[in-house]
């Protein structure tokens, strides 16, 4: 009998996971057996939420056993894929990050621009951690990123563990379903190229056949009575000739997002806070026939079209082709070398291999100045983050697209300084496990 796999969810504690168990009971004809280990800090919290994952297993005859642990060492032996969605700071850092740039009329972002370097204060120290427990017990595991800032922490944790980390998103290809949608083709049929960085990349080529699909997609949003839909003007998409990242309306639309953002009753993270604590009360008495009601209050796409194909994958099942953040050992549209890029790539159980035919070999002008500019800023805010102090946080928010002259870089480093702190796993450390 084949041994069941190890899975370690760092960040299993989150009531939102029980969507990704239920995604992967419902693939599981295309994965091996599984032990799907959840790692976290609060002991209550991991109980309900590996409780009802075992009881949903178990009601669906699914061969994935589920452990939970706030013990670091333990959630790191004997691995074969360690996933990370740990949001250092919980929803309050995300508060933060969301909230406090609008100040300076910046738009605030757990990724994008100062809400990113805050978010890599609290993030990075911490991924350095857990990144040297698996390194000590699981040397050949690969570490699948989910968590933001995704594509600083893909690097300081390759920087630990070599060429076996990967950070994963959907929204490109949401992005192209849109598109497909839009133009009236299959999503299967679109020929396209793209290139960036997580959440800031540009379809540069988007095409059926020898039919170019960029002005039949201007001319459907302006017909649709929602021109902004893809969160740009379309005059913006008719002078760039490419389509951002929905998140890049950030950096090229500020004072709108900012006066969106100020007209909210509460931020996302307040949302997102609110609802965590009513689905928690719901996995606690869950029976574990079907997953609360409560769940669908939060879109989670990722899991069906990205998390779980390529969990799949690097486990030996069907390869899948993704969207995936990595250090790549060649240049890429011009880049350079070891530069932490996101492309479309196969995945499979050996190796994560670029799509070449799908990324530009050059990029056009004002989209290469802006990840030249993107990916100084990530570099620094890296650095920054490992050891904070008043002038690295400067250093890197003068580097960033979205500071530029909109505020000062050292008020906004202070703020920084004075509600974000490195976040490191406890010290000591076997404390608690539980199998069921």
């Amino acid at each position: 009998m084949t041994p069941a796999r190890v899975v370690t969810i760092f960040g299993g504690s989150s009531p939102f996971f029980p969507a990704l168990a239920e995604s992967l009971a419902r693939h599981a004809a295309g994965l091996p057996s599984l032990v799907v280990r959840l790692y976290g800090r609060d002991e209550g919290r991991l109980g309900v939420v590996g409780g009802f994952c075992s009881r949903m297993a178990q009601h669906r005859d699914t061969p994935h056993r589920y452990e939970w642990t706030t013990d670091l060492d333990r959630a790191c032996e004997g691995l074969d894929l360690a996933v990370n969605l740990i949001r250092a700071g919980g929803l309050e850092g995300r508060h933060f990050d969301e909230t406090a740039p609008l100040k300076w009329g910046i738009p605030g972002d757990e990724t994008l621009g100062p809400g990113g370097l805050g978010s890599a204060v609290r993030g990075v120290r911490l991924a350095i951690d857990i990144g040297g427990a698996v390194r000590r017990h699981s040397p050949d595991a690969r570490f699948m990123n989910l968590a933001n800032p995704l594509g600083i922490l893909v690097a300081a944790l390759t920087d630990v563990l070599g060429p076996g980390v990967f950070g994963l998103c959907e929204l490109p290809e949401t992005t192209l379903i849109r598109v497909a949608e839009l133009c009236g083709v299959s999503r299967s049929r679109i020929d396209f190229e793209y290139l960036g960085i997580n959440h800031q990349g540009f379809f540069t080529k988007l095409a059926e056949g020898d039919r170019d699909l960029f002005p039949i997609l201007l001319e459907s949003l302006l017909a649709s009575g929602d021109p902004w839909q893809l969160g740009f003007d379309p005059s913006l998409l008719t002078r760039l000739r490419m389509l951002p990242l929905s998140y890049l309306r950030l950096h090229f639309h500020p004072e709108r997002e900012v006066a969106h953002a100020k007209k909210r009753a509460r931020s996302r993270a307040r949302e997102l806070s609110a609802l965590s604590d009513v689905i928690l009360k719901d996995l606690a008495r869950g029976s574990g026939e079907e997953l609360p009601a409560s769940l669908s209050g939060r879109a989670m796409p990722w899991h069906d079209l990205a998390v779980v194909p390529t969990i799949a994958a690097c486990l030996g099942g069907a390869p899948t082709r993704q969207f995936v953040t990595k250090s790549w050992e060649r240049g890429l549209g011009g880049l350079g070398a070891g530069a932490v890029l996101e492309v479309p790539a196969m995945v499979d159980e050996g190796a994560l291999t670029p799509t070449f035919d799908r990324i530009p070999r050059s990029l056009p002008s004002e989209a290469r100045e802006y990840l030249d500019a993107a990916l100084r800023f990530e570099i620094l805010a890296r650095r920054a983050a490992e050891a904070p102090d008043l002038r690295s946080l400067e250093m890197a928010l003068d580097a960033c697209p979205m500071v530029g002259t909109a505020g000062s870089a050292k008020e906004i480093a202070r703020e920084i300084l004075a509600h974000c702190q490195p976040i490191r796993t406890p010290p000591g450390a076997h404390r608690h496990a539980n199998t069921l």
